[in-house]
């Protein structure tokens, strides 16, 4: 990560964010500047998401990558969960660390960072127990307030 401090530090990627915002693509601008993105309190913060699924998609001329996310189990109504679609991947890679108490291997979302890059976005997401970086064209963030 370049600005966001692990664990839960995002108020130095905030304040950097306008220098470059701008050349973010759009997709990955909107899921950036989300005001609920970094909101502890809003039910669509990417803090403490788990990884439920992780897709590809390769039409022989580029590869997409699609991860699902979805919080842990807890009564009341059940959270929103998020998809991340990222479009002509050209990086996809996933450090694993220990094996969390609860049995799940990357551990709970910490944060995330957007950047751009030359090819499109970089995108890091810090869990717990392990990171996974992707480089992409573009990403399209979903939030579905149905169970997967």
């Amino acid at each position: 990560m370049k600005y966001v401090l692990f664990p839960y530090d995002y108020r130095p990627y905030e304040e950097h964010l306008p220098e470059f915002v701008d050349r973010l693509p759009e997709g990955a601008r909107r899921f950036a500047t989300d005001p609920d993105h970094y909101d502890f309190s809003a039910a669509r913060c990417v803090k403490d998401l788990l990884v439920d699924r992780i897709n590809y998609f390769d039409d022989y001329q580029t590869v997409d990558v699609e991860i699902g996310f979805r919080f842990e189990p807890r009564p009341g109504p059940y959270p929103p969960a998020l998809v991340i679609r990222y479009t002509d991947a050209r990086t996809f890679s996933i450090d694993v660390g220990e094996r969390q108490p609860a049995g799940v291997r990357l551990g709970d979302l910490a944060l995330d960072e957007i950047l751009p890059h030359e090819h499109g976005i970089s995108h890091e997401l810090a869990f717990h127990a392990g990171t996974i970086l992707v480089t992409a064209k573009d990403l399209s963030a979903t939030w579905d307030d149905s169970v997967f």
